[in-house]
């Protein structure tokens, strides 16, 4: 699936929304998983997007523990789950029961672990807004890391920050007068869980020409971690493997597995020349190949040697005090 701004695509949620897209597979060995199907399917309304919605959930439940969205994953399926849906469904009633089937899977596959969606808090009315707010907080500290670093952004970019913006100062100012409305203590839990309170105005040219991604960066943050075993399994390479099964992604070469294999192609070129020097007429051919031509210019030059040496220490003229005088020195 194609990102169609660069930007955008470089923000948390969109880039775990991409994600979600894309979709992953599950373990066929978890019987849970066909009980779990069957009761989506009961929902007819929703019928139309069930491949997305099961493949997007199967993603989510295999993320590693280690993987910087594992904490707040499910959130994040919480609401890429009910902006699917919430187009399909118009009863209030209905739309909680069916969001609230994510309940079941978060259950079977983090039995100790605690979120703050999972209630009944949550209603159509105030979908929207609540999830453009906590996008909008998960995406904020990068969106202000990036103005510092340059004013420059896409159209697009500076248009999601000022309607997210918009839509943070307007609920902001009506729960503080509501701070018993459902929607508001969804919303002072996003403050006080992301300490996002009194946040500034940002804003950007947005005259930057934004580019399609057709396919996903790596992000040095979260992919490094996020094909690195399930959350169910343990790190070690069967559960790399599944793991990376599970979401559709590749697990990363180890340093090791690199090193080994720039060493073991010269060595088995040099232990198969070993072999046919030493146990094949090869080696026969080659010592009288080269091997003799290296003795005889040898033998030459000894006799040179001694030709020299005759003509150098002629007997008559030699006396101990000459033979102090030329003997030279040669370091070895």
């Amino acid at each position: 699936m194609q990102c169609v701004d660069s930007d955008l695509c470089a923000l948390p949620s969109f880039r775990f929304y991409y994600k979600l897209d894309n979709g992953g597979r599950k373990d066929e060995t978890d019987i849970f998983w066909k009980v779990f199907e069957e009761n989506l399917k009961t929902h007819t309304q929703i019928l139309s997007i069930f491949d997305e919605i099961r493949k997007g959930i199967y993603y989510a439940s295999y993320i590693a523990n280690g993987n910087s969205y594992y904490n707040v994953r499910w959130n994040y399926l919480y609401f890429w789950m009910g902006e699917k849906i919430r187009g399909l469904i118009t009863d209030n009633d209905k739309f909680s029961t069916i969001i609230y089937i994510l309940n079941t899977v978060r259950s079977h596959l983090d039995e100790k672990e605690k979120y703050d969606l999972f209630n009944d808090n949550m209603t159509l009315e105030h979908f929207n807004d609540l999830k453009k707010i906590y996008d909008f907080f998960q995406n904020y500290d990068n969106i202000e890391a990036s103005i510092k670093l340059s004013n420059s952004c896409t159209e697009r970019y500076k248009k999601y920050i000022e309607d997210s913006f918009a839509v943070y100062k307007r609920v902001n100012a009506e729960c503080k007068n509501k701070e018993k409305e459902k929607h508001c203590k969804i919303y002072n839990d996003f403050v006080n869980t992301y300490n996002k309170k009194n946040l500034s105005e940002l804003t950007c040219d947005g005259q930057k020409v934004s580019k399609p991604v057709a396919e996903e960066e790596p992000d040095p943050f979260t992919d490094a971690e996020d094909s690195i075993g399930g959350s169910q399994f343990q790190r070690t390479g069967m559960a790399q493997h599944s793991a990376s099964m599970h979401t559709g992604e590749l697990p990363t070469p180890s340093y090791s597995d690199n090193a080994m294999s720039i060493i073991f192609p010269p060595l088995g070129i040099i232990f198969t020349l070993f072999i046919l020097h030493r146990f094949t007429p090869v080696g026969s051919w080659l010592n009288s190949r080269f091997f003799k031509k290296e003795i005889i210019p040898q033998e030459e030059h000894e006799n040179k040697s001694e030709e020299l040496l005759e003509n150098l220490y002629e007997p008559e003229t030699y006396n101990a005090q000459n033979r102090r005088n030329s003997i030279g020195y040669h370091p070895f």
